[in-house]
């Protein structure tokens, strides 16, 4: 097999499980959050934020996809007019934009405001801040979900 076949085979599977850590905040974790109370909501947000900041699991599955993808762009530019770079072009793009940089922008300064609420001074507002995070994870599986599908492409045409 092809090392450049291996990179987007790495991208493909990296970018998807980021996608599931994903669904798992949107259809199981968020399903729980959405039902505490404040001061509940608090302590369970803060605890998964230490978790997730920690998890080499996160980390790996956030960064893996991007360097495999960039990887297999400098051993395809002499091809950089085929589909295989054109996808993997695009599902970079997309990979960036979406879990790393709606994460880094938008996630984690919310986690940061979280990690200085106390369960018992509620804090105004707080129900709509965690709508909006939901918001931003949906956004986040959308966009990483395309970027899955785009090295998949690009690895179905290479």
């Amino acid at each position: 097999m092809d090392f450049v076949a291996v990179l987007l085979i790495v991208a493909v599977v990296t970018s998807g499980f980021f996608v599931g850590i994903i669904v798992a905040m949107i259809g199981v974790i968020q399903t729980v959050l959405n039902g505490l109370d404040y001061a509940t909501f608090t302590s369970v947000m803060q605890a998964i934020i230490v978790s997730g900041r920690k998890s080499p699991f996160v980390w790996a599955f956030l960064l893996l996809p991007i360097i495999a993808s960039m990887l297999a762009l400098i051993l395809l530019w002499d091809a950089m007019t085929e589909a295989p770079f054109f996808w993997t072009v695009v599902g970079l793009v997309l990979f960036v934009a979406g879990p790393l940089l709606v994460s880094r922008l938008f996630n984690e300064p919310y986690y940061d405001q979280v990690m200085t609420w106390k369960p018992d001074a509620e804090v105004p507002g707080w129900e709509q801040k965690r709508t909006q995070w939901f918001r931003l994870n949906l956004l986040r599986f959308s966009i990483g979900s395309l970027a899955c599908v785009a090295f998949a492409l690009a690895l179905a045409a290479f």
